[in-house]
């Protein structure tokens, strides 16, 4: 246990930084990587769920995935602005679990929608907590995780997390044909929001972020909660010490960066080429998995084979984090977002003129 003294304690980051890997880290990975799984779900189904809601609710396929798929990822949008000042100010376990409650609930009574624009309505609501979720989870993970690990453990919740871009598709695929008691999307809108239930339960053991608490100038919470996160540390790994932890100076409340600085100096370049690379990977990454289903339709697939090839183009979604989770902590990171851009960008653009099944196949994972 360090002390409390503001004057001497040992920050936060410093403890985190000193602790080993342990079955902790993975186990807090594992609590808040089911949720960005229901999370990337629901996120990749809206194109191929599209197909069958307009069969059902006799709407044209444009206007089932404008309502289904592309009106609701602007609830995202402002679900990631709006949790993220509310994670801010409030606390990142709070809101992350408040979020990943508003999903479950709300895909589970989108799942009864009796129209298109209900339908639309409750996604819009659903896909907000959506965007809020995957912001703060994002933010929780780079507080928590120790300082050389960081980007592994990201890449690997990823990696975990995209397997539901194929797994939500395949399921598509198999409920689209089904009417037992009610037509086949409803039950995956059902299984969504279940599951996004499911995971806020598992997660509710989650400690508030240490960083956050100290941060805000609640030094004895956040020393509360070291003591109790290098307890578990040391008991898992049968330790009886932990590396002494270097003092370095931590953020209190009155030292806190305000929101413009990220437009002066240094801060200005960064801020402006992670805004265009994060617009550029999400619009390629969700457009694909979001349309592709709709553009394979218009091509002259069927339904049924459109959906098919959904299944193996999202499936490249989880061979790309695997491989970037071997390369992420050996090479310079800024290189290394350069070449996927320029790969993410030429795959793109090739994936558009190609009409041949197998070159589909290949150039459709984004």
């Amino acid at each position: 246990m360090e002390t409390s003294d503001n004057t001497k304690r040992v920050g936060v980051g410093a403890r985190l930084d000193r602790l080993p890997s342990s079955n902790l880290q993975r186990l807090f990975i594992s609590q808040l990587g089911i949720g960005v799984w229901f999370d990337l779900f629901i996120l990749f189904t809206g194109g191929p769920l599209a197909l069958p809601i307009a069969k059902t609710l006799n709407v044209s396929k444009a206007t089932a995935t404008f309502y289904v798929a592309a009106f609701p990822f602007i609830g995202a949008f402002l679900g990631s602005i709006i949790y993220g000042i509310l994670g801010d100010r409030y606390g990142r376990r709070i809101t992350f679990l408040t979020s990943l409650l508003g999903f479950g609930v709300f895909s589970i009574i989108s799942a009864f929608s009796t129209n298109i624009y209900e339908l639309g309505i409750l996604r819009f609501v659903s896909y907000l907590s959506v965007g809020g979720e995957i912001a703060i989870v994002d933010t929780y993970v780079s507080e928590f995780i120790t300082r050389k690990g960081r980007g592994n453990w990201l890449s690997w919740m990823y990696t975990l997390a995209w397997t539901s871009s194929p797994v939500g598709a395949l399921l598509v695929y198999l409920f689209a044909p089904v009417n037992y008691v009610l037509p086949g999307w409803r039950w995956v809108l059902l299984i969504s929001g279940i599951g996004g239930i499911a995971a806020w339960l598992y997660r509710f053991r989650l400690y508030e972020s240490p960083r956050w608490l100290e941060s805000h100038g609640k030094i004895k919470e956040a020393d509360e909660t070291m003591d109790k996160i290098e307890e578990r540390v040391m008991k898992m790994n049968k330790l009886t010490t932990l590396p002494p932890a270097e003092y370095v100076p931590y953020t209190t409340k009155e030292d806190k960066m305000p929101l413009s600085d990220l437009f002066k100096g240094e801060y200005k370049a960064r801020t402006v080429m992670i805004w265009i690379l994060q617009f550029l990977q999400g619009g390629m990454s969700f457009i694909i998995g979001t349309l592709a289903p709709l553009v394979l339709v218009a091509a002259g697939f069927t339904i049924i084979h459109s959906l098919l090839f959904t299944v193996v183009i999202d499936t490249g979604y989880v061979l790309g984090s695997l491989a970037a989770s071997f390369v992420l902590d050996r090479y310079d990171r800024k290189a290394e977002i350069i070449v996927f851009a320029l790969l993410l960008g030429l795959d793109g653009f090739a994936f558009s003129l190609i009409h041949i099944v197998g070159l589909i196949l290949l150039l459709g994972p984004g």
